[in-house]
């Protein structure tokens, strides 16, 4: 582990998690409140685990590849003053190819509840367009799970889903997938439904037309 200054480490901006983009105070409401309380922790506590990164320019210039939230939040801690947060410990990894760094940061960002399966499956199609010699089977098994849920994920970016999914109708993978086992004529009927009463479906919808088919 190796004490790194704060500015010497930059995010990477091909990472999964979009809604942290920003380091201009554009960071959403809910995640800046979120980084907050980690910070306060972190001040109160302690860093309990090392955030990971990768030097890419000599000298001394490192990307994040795993806690980019640690980070942030040390440089909250930084900007009030709290003694210690100039630099953050951090674990050097330099055997990380292009294909495994992109895994590392989607494997760490699922055990989060917040990262969306939007920016997975946006971050998933990056992968497989990056390195078109992965295979779904081999990805999921990176991933620690199975191609259809590879799949299913991915129908969330598929053109033909899109009107379904960016007016915000459904917006998990597991309803998309009620939702096209679903008769087309029932397809319609409940996206009309849901954009005339401007709301999202829920499972309980589609189990009814499921039932009424």
């Amino acid at each position: 582990v190796f004490l790194i200054p704060l500015d010497q480490i930059h995010p990477d901006p091909e990472q999964p998690r979009k809604s942290l983009q920003a380091m201009d105070g554009m960071v959403d409401a809910n995640s800046q409140e979120a980084l907050a309380e980690l910070a306060a922790d972190i001040a109160d506590q302690g860093l309990h685990h090392p955030i990971t990164v990768m030097e890419f320019e000599p000298g001394g210039r490192y990307l994040i590849v795993m806690g980019e939230r640690r980070w942030r939040a040390f440089k909250i801690n930084q900007a009030r003053g709290v003694p210690g947060s100039d630099a953050i410990p951090a674990f050097i990894r330099q055997d990380l190819s292009s294909a495994k760094l992109r895994l590392a940061q989607l494997s760490e960002n699922l055990h989060r509840s917040d990262l969306s399966e939007i920016e997975i499956a946006n971050f998933i199609k990056d992968v497989l367009e990056e390195f078109p010699d992965l295979q779904k089977q081999e990805l999921a098994k990176l991933l620690k799970r199975n191609s259809q849920w590879i799949s299913r994920i991915l129908a969330l970016i598929d053109p033909r889903w899109a009107h379904i999914v960016d007016s915000g109708v459904i917006s998990y993978a597991a309803l998309l997938e009620q939702y096209r086992a679903l008769p087309e004529h029932k397809q319609a009927e409940l996206y009309r439904r849901a954009t005339s009463e401007q709301r999202s479906l829920t499972s309980g919808d589609i189990r009814q037309a499921r039932e009424q088919a």
